[in-house]
């Protein structure tokens, strides 16, 4: 493993039903879920993971909505899917100058997650062109890197694109 690049924590599914999708994950890809089954309130979503057999692939989190207003509702209504990926870094500290440094929208600020025990801390980011991203609370890992292009170039070409979708 690299020591430069960020480590994945794990992908996000959202789905309207976890035990029926675990069956799925546990069945077909070889993942095993863990004991626990996590209620968040705060970020308003019923939270499971799942590692796989083979301890060098990330794990899965499966996220299904507590409440028909969940942020994640929406998105289980139609018909769920892959939401997000996560990367472990060593601190959100500075967080949002590391947004505003690099054009990406802070979505949720760093927040205590019970999926982890409330021992660690997340924080979801929303780049153009990329989606979706989570970050979390390790100690062993890097620090944010400094990507001085990557996002303004992904910024750039996701509001050319869909400027010529509404235009065309």
């Amino acid at each position: 493993m690299n020591e430069n690049y960020l480590t994945i924590d794990h992908i996000g599914f959202v789905t309207h039903d976890i035990e029926n999708a675990g069956i799925f994950f546990t069945t077909i890809a070889g993942f095993i879920p863990d004991d626990n089954i996590y209620d968040d309130v705060g970020l308003g979503a019923r939270i499971r993971f799942y590692r796989h057999s083979s301890p060098s692939i990330w794990k899965l989190e499966l996220i299904q909505p507590l409440t028909e207003d969940s942020p994640v509702a929406r998105y289980a209504i139609q018909g769920g899917g892959p939401i997000h990926i996560c990367y472990r870094i060593r601190t959100l500290e500075g967080i949002n100058n590391w947004c505003r440094a690099h054009g990406v929208l802070l979505v949720i600020e760093p927040t205590i997650a019970k999926a982890y025990g409330d021992r660690r801390r997340v924080a979801f980011v929303f780049a153009p062109g990329l989606g979706l991203i989570e970050f979390v609370e390790y100690e062993d890992v890097i620090e944010l890197p400094t990507m001085p292009d990557i996002f303004t170039t992904l910024r750039n070409t996701f509001t050319k694109r869909f400027k010529n979708h509404c235009e065309g």
